[in-house]
């Protein structure tokens, strides 16, 4: 049986304001068969809710197996309207499948907002740190006649939580989010319609965010703005077809609560006795309340959000409480995260109760919190004098221990819950080997993710910095997209990099970017990210519209670095060049730098062959082929010996192909005699991930292994020998002999060093996409010493690739589930091959099969296999 699901709209199910001139609508096949696939489909767009009537656009039966990216190409879309859509699939054997219908909605015109007014509530101007109160924000609106959809679109300069009739709508905490408001201001849309009756009280509470609050780690507070303000539209559609749109304007009223400051840097101050009461409800609670002000907001256009904005992900117990210092309660969750504590408290009135956060603790028991730096990390409570459930609204801090202090009586430990946030909904990938240390670092690779996935990809969730560094997201961004569906999230974060772009074609270090005066004219391997990041996700979702978006950025790029250097080795204009960042062993940055510049020329090649614009891609691709002579020229010698001598070096001489063939041999018995007397890792962020690839690459699979689980210093099972339930930012983060490394630039949860993760998905677990979009898949586990069997799994666009391996004394299993409408190159680790008890030439489905030395490739299509080979040894 087949069936067509997964409707969606540019990447999104049921996305309630759609911008796109021209929306890309994408499907799903699912079947029990084998074999199966699309030959034509038939796309039918219709207005309204329903599809009674003719369509409004029929694409016609199209020959095709295309079923990503297929652009909407009828009349133009009316704003604030909603569409429902529909798929009827041919299969190859003839059979038509019908999908359910799937709706979306467009966004409002920009003329739309003209009638809302930026508001808020004017606070005392001499405020501090603990008096920055959080302006809560309300009007009454009646509804006269029925209503068939009720929407608020809704956003900030800062954060802000909606409500309305008494409760909070959504879980969300840090809408709209985080851009520079100079370029865009996303909004959000809250359907409302099931709570709306007639009288009804719509609120918002307001709190400075990234908008005017403390952002970065230089102790920036308003950047964009002063104060926080707030900005919404609210459209009735009736059932008699009229519609009633109302915006924010100055006849919403305000007030300050129990909110006196929240930052997202030094934390949140709630006083329980000043709580509002039913503020929101009908009929709301008196007194106090004044007129809004109509203020002055971000400059940026507003756009519809492409992400959703981030919340609580999950909870969890603690799993210790103790009292290292009387009266002083540390609380160990057993998890490093992103988030905060909900607290259950009860005492006197007055009694001030504080929660201060921290990744590790020190030798006594007690928070190790030098690490930082400016972030106070500090949520100071004032009870109420009943029971209290206290948790802060517009901040979090990064943390796996809480240390509580104040109160009246002891802490119970089930009177703690940690509460995970983060941008991310789930996990669309996973491995799963046996190998406790293995399992171990997918579950840090996750948990970083998780932690420092908000709205940009930052480098930490917990000191003053949490910011989105281009190098680090970089190097890890494949990693990321076999671990999370990050279609939107990446799109987003690549129109913040586009906002940051200079007019000399630099590209920044940071995006969005808050230190302006050094950050803007990027680095080698960081500002890269607007090269790289592109084709990583062009490969992940085969999306064309991102390449060509920011082909231009990328081939102005390549002009800022070649116009400051004549000979093509990039010395000039590397501005704060990090190199291989954290490295144990150094590598000259010239070197690294000129390695980068000939790899963004190729991959921006690439790029514009993809956009169809071949003159660009041949001048890129010329210009790559020159920058590889001038490597070759000034650091390596006429044999393939790279004069540095590190692992950084021929990592990068070698994954970027900068060496003649005929110079390969030497670099690759080079890097691997470095690895064998080492016996452990050598690179820092910017060749990290490309270290365990390239020793596949030139054969020496054997010893990415030995990296890989290999406990002692440098390594990813240093850290978690020692403890580490995320990805640390060093190598030597903490270590027996010295303690703890320098706090100044010492995260505990970090991921760029889990950018390993793309390895071992490729190689442990065997899945990689055979051509972008996954539409053909490469299955291929490599098997090596400790680790005799593993299960991993990743949903592409075209669905679930499932692949679980075994290799028991002589004989080796290998399962293989291939989404309907994906043809796979499986390539079996063995030989004499069968395939659910027959010889695979003559299983169904498979359709090639080709004896190569030790092991057996297929080429089968879509289907559920269940392959035996014997070992060759």
């Amino acid at each position: 049986m087949t069936v067509v699901n997964r409707l969606r709209v540019e990447y999104r199910d049921a996305p309630p304001a759609v911008e796109a001139e021209r929306p890309r609508l994408s499907w799903q096949l699912s079947s029990t068969g084998r074999g199966v696939r699309q030959a034509a489909y038939r796309v039918t767009v219709s207005s309204g809710p329903g599809t009674d009537g003719a369509p409004l656009w029929d694409s016609g039966v199209v020959a095709s197996a295309e079923t990503v990216g297929i652009e909407y190409a009828g009349p133009a879309l009316e704003p604030l309207s909603s569409y429902t859509w529909s798929v009827v699939v041919t299969l190859e054997s003839g059979e038509e499948v019908r999908s359910d219908p799937a709706t979306f909605d467009t966004a409002p015109d920009p003329g739309d907002w003209d009638a809302a007014a930026w508001i808020t509530l004017p606070r005392t101007k001499y405020y501090h740190d603990d008096h920055r109160p959080a302006p809560y924000l309300r009007r009454t609106l009646d509804v006269d006649r029925p209503v068939r959809r009720a929407r608020v679109y809704a956003t900030a300069g800062g954060v802000f939580r909606l409500w309305l009739n008494g409760s909070p709508v959504g879980a969300a905490t840090l809408a709209p989010g985080w851009t520079d408001y100079r370029f865009r201001v996303p909004y959000h849309v809250y359907d409302v319609t099931d709570a709306l009756g007639a009288t009804n009280v719509l609120g918002a509470v307001l709190s400075d965010g990234w908008y005017s609050g403390n952002v970065g780690p230089f102790h920036k507070r308003e950047f964009w703005g002063e104060v926080p303000v707030f900005r919404a539209l609210v459209v009735l559609d009736h059932a008699d077809g009229s519609r009633t749109v109302t915006g924010t304007d100055g006849t919403w009223e305000g007030s300050f609560g129990p909110i006196q400051a929240s930052d997202l840097l030094q934390g949140e101050y709630y006083d329980a006795r000043l709580e509002l009461g039913d503020w929101s409800a009908v009929p709301a609670t008196s007194g106090g309340w004044r007129p809004a002000a109509v203020e002055k907001g971000p400059a940026g256009r507003l756009v519809a959000a492409l992400i959703d904005p981030a919340g609580p992900y999950t909870e969890l117990a603690a799993v210790a409480v103790t009292e290292p210092v009387r009266g002083s309660y540390v609380v160990d969750l057993g998890q490093n995260l992103a988030g905060w504590i909900r607290l259950r408290a009860a005492g006197p009135a007055g009694t001030i109760v504080r929660v201060r956060h921290a990744e590790v603790l020190n030798p006594d028991g007690t928070l190790y919190t030098d690490n930082l730096r400016g972030a106070r990390a500090t949520d100071t409570y004032v009870l109420s004098g009943g029971d209290d459930v206290l948790e802060p609204t517009f901040t979090f801090h990064g943390f796996r221990y809480a240390e509580v202090t104040g109160l009246p009586g002891p802490l119970a430990a089930d009177a703690v819950t940690g509460v995970a946030l983060s941008s991310l909904t789930g996990f669309t990938g996973g491995i799963e080997t046996g190998n406790a240390l293995v399992d171990q670092l997918q579950h840090n690779i996750q948990w970083g993710m998780l932690s420092n996935f908000i709205e940009v990809p930052t480098d930490c969730p917990q000191r003053d910095e949490r910011l989105g560094w281009t190098g680090d997201a970089q190097i890890f961004t494949p990693t990321a997209l076999f671990n999370a569906d990050l279609a939107g999230f990446m799109t987003k974060w690549m129109d913040d990099i586009g906002d940051t772009r200079m007019e000399n074609g630099a590209l920044p270090d940071i995006a969005p970017c808050v230190v302006l005066e050094w950050a803007r004219e990027g680095s080698p391997g960081y500002a890269d990210a607007g090269v790289v990041v592109p084709w990583a996700t062009y490969q992940e979702y085969a999306d064309r519209r991102l390449v060509e978006r920011h082909l231009d950025a990328g081939l102005a790029w390549l002009e800022y670095i070649r116009s400051r250097n004549s000979d093509l080795v990039w010395r000039e204009g590397r501005n704060n060049d990090y190199g291989d960042w954290l490295a144990p062993v150094e590598t000259p940055k010239d070197l690294v730098a000129t390695a980068y510049f000939a790899r963004s020329a190729a991959l921006v090649a690439e790029q514009a062959e993809v956009a169809g614009r071949a003159g660009d891609a041949a001048a890129a691709r010329s210009l790559a082929d020159a920058v590889a002579a001038a490597f070759r020229e000034a650091f390596v010698q006429p044999d393939g010996t790279v004069t540095a001598g590190t692992q950084t070096a021929y990592v990068v001489a070698l994954a970027f192909g900068l060496l003649l063939p005929e110079q390969r041999d030497t670099a690759a018995k080079a890097l691997a005699e470095d690895v064998e007397q080492r016996g452990h890792v050598t690179t820092g962020f910017l060749a990290v991930s490309h270290l365990l690839p390239t020793l596949t690459a030139i054969g020496r699979t054997d010893l990415a292994y030995r990296l890989l689980l290999n406990e002692d210093y440098p390594s990813w099972g240093h850290h978690i020998k020692h403890g580490a339930t995320t990805i640390w930012e060093r190598w030597d983060g903490w270590r027996p002999e010295t303690g703890f490394q320098d706090p100044w630039m010492n995260s505990f949860n970090h991921f760029a060093l889990g950018s390993v993760g793309e390895w071992v998905y490729r190689h442990v677990g065997g899945i990689a996409a055979a051509e972008p979009g996954y539409a053909r898949v490469r299955v291929a586990p490599l098997p090596g010493a400790g680790i005799d069997h593993a299960h991993a799994w990743h949903d592409t666009v075209h669905g679930r690739i499932d692949v679980r391996w075994s290799v028991t004394g002589r004989e080796v299993t290998l399962d293989v589930e291939v989404p309907a409408n994906v043809t796979a190159e499986v390539v079996v680790p063995g030989l004499a091959v069968t395939e659910g008890g027959v010889p695979v030439a003559d299983a169904p489905g498979v359709t090639s099969v080709v004896e190569d030395g030790a092991s057996t490739r297929l080429v089968t299509g879509s289907g559920r296999y269940e392959f035996r080979a014997a070992t060759p040894h």
